[in-house]
């Protein structure tokens, strides 16, 4: 040990600077690979006085005893940490082993629910099946039923002149008449419904096609027409309908008995013949296609009428100068 070479007496300085000076050095360094215990004792006895030898004994045997001290409690508590590891590694073999039959009890249940789920996958599979079938027979039977009640759901709008539902029965069951319509069944049905669908269509021409039963107007009344129809020049017409100041002239109340009646039943002409003409497009184009002459000369009659009565409401306010128009 280190501590052990100032203990080496002063009074050999002589004897060490003869000497080798590592050989000296290693004598005295308990620490060192060369110490010679035999020659170190050797030396001492020689060269120290017997005061200074049993000092030295004494530090070695106090030495001696810390070191053995201290390998003590070093082997305690390496034992103590050996003891604690293997009950450790003893602890870890139960819980492995425990862990073994717990994973073969988990193993076990993974291949009970993998079986459990391959037989509810095969019963729900052959049910999604039949789910989807019947599914698909009963939006069948769906169609096959607004096919059957087409006839008399026609026949109801028809006593009700509802000729605008009628027309959505109608339309809807077209795609159904088109992929059905091949087979017996459904073709004595088409032929039905389509018997009835011509006569909604006459009905509607008939309807485009009717005069308007307009009350008579009065004598009055109707020399102011006759004086409006004069007085205004037709270059002026399309002027006096897009003209930005025929906002401003009283609505069609506020003409008198006569015209006010003959305005309202020549406004509701048109509503009906475009409401007639539009249907007439859905349920059969090409009729109006090749009877739209009928459709414009009523229309423009309607209008032209209709816009007589708007200058007689004109004239009975009092509006004889027709300038502000060019």
């Amino acid at each position: 040990m280190s501590h052990h070479q100032s203990s080496t007496p002063q009074t050999h300085s002589r004897h060490t600077a003869t000497s080798n000076p590592r050989r000296s050095v290693a004598l005295y360094d308990f620490n060192s690979t060369r110490f010679e215990p035999k020659r170190y004792a050797s030396a001492l006895l020689k060269d120290q006085p017997l005061v200074a030898v049993l000092q030295q004994a004494n530090r070695l045997d106090q030495e001696i005893r810390q070191l053995d001290g201290d390998m003590k409690t070093l082997v305690y508590e390496n034992y103590s940490k050996f003891i604690r590891a293997t009950e450790t590694i003893g602890k870890m073999k139960t819980d492995v082993v425990d862990m073994d039959a717990e994973m073969a009890k988990l193993q076990e249940k993974i291949n009970t629910l993998h079986t459990q789920s391959a037989l509810v996958h095969s019963v729900f599979h052959k049910g999604t099946a039949k789910v989807k079938q019947l599914s698909a027979a009963h939006h069948l039977l769906c169609k096959l039923q607004t096919l059957f009640d087409l006839p008399d759901q026609l026949r109801q709008c028809w006593i009700k002149q509802d000729w605008e539902l009628a027309t959505q029965y109608y339309l809807r069951a077209v795609p159904l008449f088109q992929h059905y319509g091949k087979l017996s069944l459904f073709s004595s049905i088409e032929s039905d419904c389509m018997a009835i669908v011509t006569d909604i269509r006459e009905s509607l021409w008939r309807d485009i096609a009717a005069q308007p039963t307009a009350k008579p107007c009065s004598s009055s009344d109707r020399m102011a027409h006759h004086a409006a129809t004069d007085l205004l020049p037709a270059h002026l017409l399309p002027h006096l309908v897009n003209h930005p100041g025929i906002q401003s002239v009283p609505s069609v109340p506020m003409i008198p008995s006569g015209p006010r009646l003959a305005a309202q039943e020549h406004l509701e002409k048109i509503r009906r013949v475009i409401r007639a003409s539009h249907l007439l497009v859905l349920l059969d184009p090409s009729t109006v296609t090749t009877r739209w002459e009928t459709v414009l000369q009523v229309l423009l009659g309607e209008l032209g009428a209709l816009f007589q009565a708007l200058v007689l409401n004109l004239q009975h306010h009092g509006v004889d100068d027709w300038s502000f128009l060019t």
